[in-house]
């Protein structure tokens, strides 16, 4: 049967096992959609917008190494990770009731039982719960910088990716009102997700175009342009040296393509993970400071790490280089090295400001003298540079 009301949407629902049920299967999708139409209205009165919400995660797995909680420990025993995902603005939201015993988070959690094996997700309004516990959840948020996020338990990386996908666009369909679905009718009158309602893109046999032949010409195209396997590429991106949570990263981004033409590029000369790094998290950490990096081209990119494989800057001072370019795009990288001061420092010229400057500072202690040292020669000089004449100092001064 097919129920809406004004401002709702159209819903399929299959599936009533009983005659006698329909009455309150109808009042209880009627109710579904008023609560989601309110939910909706709050989320717009506190000015959630569909961008906050990102599709990726972080790896939280650490915080729960110890967890008392046995639906998490059953997946990290069997190597599985915990994820967890942002969601800002739905603190409240997300345990929020819209049919009996179901909440948004149910809704949430039926699209991710639909398209993905995992069995379900755990949201902040349930926590402390499940035997996760309130120091567990404090970690949690803590690490992502909001109160209410969404946890996620697998052991299947695509599983989790695919998760996330579609807990973000649920999220997203909510500042819309109530989708379009058909749902599968439950023994209490309650429903269910089963699938989005086919619209005018729904595929039928197309009686005005003549079939297309597949023949093994055809499949052999299609082969080539099938793309690297995720579990692939992950084991790819770690035999560089990446941790599984970067590689994942440079997966989910939209210039996955250029970190691999880069790391290509400048294998054996620059670390591929400090090119990752740079591109997905440098970048990203200059954006949200207010950096332009829209103008930062491959060209651009080349250019720093070329400079890098010869010696001339070192990586500390990357983000500097970028922050000026993005001002001047057009300046050759050895006028934006110079003028920032910028070029690397041989070893002699470390190892003589150290012997001039580590008597002054009057400090014995290797790790306080580096520390204190990398404040004045950040970007100029390598780190490993500077301890060695350090410790050269350090050994004169106890001889």
């Amino acid at each position: 049967m097919n129920v809406s009301i004004e401002g709702g949407a159209k819903t399929e629902i299959k599936g009533v096992p009983d005659l006698s049920l329909i009455p309150k299967v109808i009042e209880y999708e009627v109710q579904r959609q008023l609560n989601l139409l309110v939910i909706r209205d709050e989320m717009i009165k506190r000015g959630v917008r569909g961008d906050w919400f990102v599709k990726d995660f972080v790896d939280v797995t650490d915080v729960f190494s110890s967890t008392k909680s046995n639906l998490i420990r059953r997946v990290l025993d069997n190597g599985g990770r915990v994820m967890a995902v942002k969601t800002p603005g739905l603190k409240g939201i997300l345990g929020r009731e819209v049919q009996p015993n179901r909440r948004f988070g149910t809704e949430l959690a039926d699209r991710v039982r639909v398209w993905t094996s995992l069995s379900g997700l755990i949201h902040s309004d349930e926590l402390p719960g499940y035997g996760i516990t309130a120091e567990e959840v404090s970690r949690v948020s803590s690490r992502l910088g909001v109160d209410s996020f969404i946890l996620l338990a697998g052991t299947s990386d695509r599983d989790l990716v695919d998760a996330v996908d579609v807990i973000v666009d649920r999220i997203r369909e909510a500042l819309h009102g109530v989708p379009e679905e058909t749902r599968a009718a439950n023994p209490d009158g309650t429903t269910r997700f089963m699938r989005p309602r086919p619209g005018a893109a729904r595929m039928y046999p197309e009686t005005d175009l003549r079939p297309i032949r597949i023949t093994e010409e055809v499949l052999t195209r299609a082969r080539a342009l099938i793309p690297e396997p995720i579990e692939s590429r992950v084991g790819r991106y770690v035999s560089y040296g990446m941790s599984r949570e970067l590689a994942m990263q440079v997966i989910k981004s939209p210039f996955y393509d250029l970190i691999d033409y880069l790391i290509s590029e400048f294998q054996g000369r620059v670390p591929a993970t400090l090119i990752a790094n740079t591109v997905v998290n440098t970048m990203k950490s200059l954006q949200r400071d207010g950096v332009d990096v829209s103008v930062i081209t491959e060209d651009h990119l080349k250019a720093i790490f070329d400079g890098l494989a010869q010696g001339v800057i070192t990586k500390e001072a990357i983000p500097e280089i970028i922050t000026a370019w993005s001002k001047e795009p057009g300046k050759p990288i050895n006028d934006v090295i110079n003028k920032l001061g910028l070029r690397r420092m041989g070893f002699d010229e470390v190892r003589k400001y150290v012997m001039e400057r580590a008597p002054r500072l009057g400090i014995n202690d290797r790790n306080k003298l580096m520390n204190a040292l990398m404040k004045e020669l950040r970007g100029r000089a390598d780190p490993g540079d500077i301890m060695k004449a350090i410790d050269e100092y350090l050994r004169g001064a106890q001889g």
